[in-house]
């Protein structure tokens, strides 16, 4: 298995600054004290190493609390999905399967939308 390609950052400027070139990205509001977000982290970085066209972001928000203003952070961990910078959805909480199916599905979304092969479901 290859190294997790999820970004962390502990600072609102170094994320902005790091998002404004990104489209297609999977935001993980996480907290290293809740142990829904700890148990489901293994997964969040497998998909990053199997999904390289997607940008994986996590964000503890203990550590950068003003980052989640603008997001309904219902549940601890959520899962913001983002298309070509426009939001797509989210999940909430901790829901290994769950994640997995909907990054699979927003993965194929992304390649179909952006020009490159049909992907299985459209077939």
């Amino acid at each position: 298995m290859g190294e997790s390609k999820v970004h962390m950052f502990k600072d609102s400027k170094s994320f902005n600054d790091f998002i404004k070139e990104k489209k297609n990205m999977v935001i993980n509001f996480s907290s290293a004290q809740r142990e829904s977000s700890t148990q489901i982290n293994p997964t969040f970085a497998k998909l990053s190493e199997e999904y390289p066209r997607i940008t994986f972001v996590q964000l503890d928000v203990d550590d950068v609390d003003m980052l989640t203003l603008g997001f309904d952070l219902d549940e601890i961990p959520s899962f913001y999905f983002f298309n070509n910078s426009k939001s797509d959805g989210v999940i909430y909480g901790g829901h290994s399967d769950l994640l997995t199916r909907r990054v699979e599905a927003f993965y194929e979304n992304i390649q179909y939308t952006q020009g490159s092969e049909t992907p299985d479901w459209a077939k």
